[in-house]
């Protein structure tokens, strides 16, 4: 934790960079270290923006802004979740700005969008958040790190506890009709169906969607549960209306984590009571790391830590050249070709 993602780049990047010769000025530049960072601060998803925003502010300031005596320049663009809206703020922050880095982006159809273009301006990026099975599998990016996880990956076991611990089988889908909805969806399937069980539908309504009303309805009555995926304003509107639609206590109610994640939790009443969910982090994780990063975190933001607030923080302190040299290796060599072809 005390070598954290910004020291790991000055040491690494002016180490390597004196070995790689062409780029070895950068190290010994002045001026701060500019980090652009884009994140919805408006509209539906501003819970989680927030909690992502305040989550990696919350380590700068453990650093006090500053490294190997430069300054850190955090730069933040609202994105509103909208791909179209985070590939502007991109360039913006890229073409005007001069970020030395970019970091940051929620939604998994935003984490798409930007790889060609952060392939083409050759700077690393960090998606903290943004969990695009094909970021690691089929569409590997050079110049982009998942620090988080995949949309699948905590759907597989939770579709394995549904099969041969609740007994389900036979499960009725509604999630978001985007990336993140159809990945995670996608994971719960592929156990579930492995397993021996059925999904008998996949309902997806838009991310704009307020009213759940028409969604709910079309939900079959052979189902033993509902598997849901919703964040932010959607997750609190969809479970009010589960239970307001009589399907509480008649047809179980589970799903991916960010369901009931704590972005949303606090501000949801009995209605969230039962619900199954998984996630690789939650709040109440009982650890000596996790219990000071909580204390801080709500201290700062007088608010309970979420996934969102813990994967920006975790993603600025826990990436050092000590946990992952090959990454840093290839990144130092990139940038340093970057920098001599292009000044």
């Amino acid at each position: 934790m005390k070598k954290g993602l910004w020291t790991a780049i000055l040491m690494v990047v002016a180490v390597s960079f004196v070995i790689f010769g062409p780029s070895a000025s950068w190290a010994q530049a002045k001026g701060p270290i500019k980090i652009g960072f884009i994140t919805p601060l408006s509209g539906g998803f501003v819970a989680n923006g927030k909690d992502m925003l305040m989550g990696f502010q919350l380590y700068l300031e453990e650093i006090g802004y500053q490294v190997a005596g430069r300054k850190i320049e955090l730069l933040v663009e609202d994105d509103e979740a909208i791909p179209a809206t985070s590939l502007t703020k991109t360039r913006k922050l890229v073409e005007k700005d001069g970020v030395h880095m970019m970091a940051g982006g929620l939604v998994a159809s935003t984490g798409y969008a930007l790889v060609p273009y952060i392939e083409s301006k050759e700077i690393p990026m960090f998606y903290p958040i943004m969990a695009n099975d094909d970021l690691t599998q089929r569409k590997i990016s050079k110049w982009i790190v998942r620090t988080g996880w995949s949309c699948s990956q905590p759907n597989h076991p939770l579709a394995d506890y549904a099969y041969n611990i609740l007994k389900f089988r036979k499960v009725s889908c509604i999630a978001y009709d985007f990336a993140f909805g159809w990945e995670s969806m996608g994971g719960f399937q592929k156990v579930f169906e492995d397993m021996g069980g059925k999904v008998l539908q996949k309902i997806w309504p838009p991310m704009t969607t307020q009213d759940f009303s028409p969604y709910l309805a079309q939900i079959s009555k052979e189902a033993d549960a509902v598997y849901a995926l919703f964040s932010g304003r959607a997750t609190m509107q969809f479970v009010k209306q589960y239970q307001e639609f009589g399907l509480k206590g008649k047809i179980p109610l589970i799903g991916g984590g960010t369901v009931t994640d704590e972005h949303a939790l606090p501000s949801m009443g009995d209605e969230a009571i039962g619900i199954i969910t998984a996630l690789h982090y939650s709040e109440a994780l009982d650890n000596p790391v996790n219990k000071k990063f909580v204390k801080a975190f709500r201290e700062m933001a007088k608010k309970p830590a979420s996934y969102y607030s813990e994967g920006s923080y975790t993603a600025a302190s826990s990436v050092s050249h000590k946990f992952c040299p090959r990454f840093w290796q290839f990144i130092v060599f990139q940038w340093s070709r970057h920098l001599s072809r292009h000044g």
